[in-house]
């Protein structure tokens, strides 16, 4: 039976089945290496943690037992983020030639620097954003803000040192379709999704103003920003996150 079955054909003929498995799992090995390449990369821009030195089908293990060490690394110190809004006032980040331009219906470009986000605060990532409107007219209005294409994000080491460095970042457009007046009691809408989550917001926004009635923007008199976002604050020694850091022998020393 086992003899039968043994065959070229049949189920336990390895010997011919072994060059479509192998050709099988060097595909798979490779998708596996070009994601954590990919992976890797971004931790090393956003997070600083060491990179994978080196991947492909004869050097999985090392990959997967690296992959294991940087999600363990990941969770510890990700879980210590916190949420917090930046206010941003579009009139006061422009020139009066500038604002005239916003509400004449132009696009206008304000910036998002170490004056609105606070320098303890370091890995900001933007999540959602909302927007109203200073002035007393009962006009509707909605607002359209892009985010930075040029960003900088600010990363603290894992040696505790915090560096900034520019990145590409492609972002949809915020579109706030309502914008209210900041003395309505009713709460401004959160936009954004998928395509801004985790974007940096340090950089240079652009912002149009529309008349959704045909009515006068000469009433508006100021448009608040509020970016949220998750960012790490700046902790004491006591209150660092504890995080094992392994060597390449194996090895391990806790980081507090």
């Amino acid at each position: 039976m086992k003899v039968c079955l043994s065959s070229a054909d049949e189920m336990l003929g390895f010997k011919a089945q072994h060059s479509a498995h192998k050709a099988r799992y060097i595909d798979a090995a490779w998708r596996a290496s070009d994601l954590l390449v990919a992976a890797s990369d971004g931790l090393l821009t956003l997070f600083g943690y060491p990179k994978v030195e080196s991947c492909g089908p004869a050097l999985l293990d090392s990959a997967i037992i690296w992959a294991r060490r940087a999600a363990s690394w990941a969770a510890a110190t990700i879980c210590h983020s916190q949420e917090c809004a930046l206010a941003v006032s579009v009139r006061s980040s422009v020139s009066v030639e500038e604002w005239q331009n916003l509400i004449q219906g132009q696009t206008v470009s304000f910036s998002v620097g170490s004056d609105v986000v606070p320098k303890e605060l370091t890995h900001i990532r933007l999540q959602t954003l909302s927007a109203l409107r200073v002035g007393s007219d009962a006009g509707a209005y909605s607002c359209e803000l892009v985010a930075p294409t040029c960003a900088t994000i600010r990363r603290r080491l894992m040696d505790g040192s915090v560096e900034e460095d520019n990145v590409l970042q492609c972002v949809p457009p915020f579109r706030v379709a309502r914008l209210l007046c900041a003395d309505t009691p009713t709460v401004p809408e959160a936009v954004g999704g998928r395509g801004g989550l985790g974007a940096s917001p340090i950089g240079e926004w652009k912002c149009r103003l529309q008349a959704i009635d045909r009515s006068s923007m000469i009433q508006v008199e100021d448009v608040l920003v509020f970016l949220n976002v998750l960012a790490w604050p700046h902790l004491s020694p006591i209150a660092e996150p504890v995080v094992k850091c392994w060597n390449e022998n194996g090895e391990g020393n806790v980081r507090g």
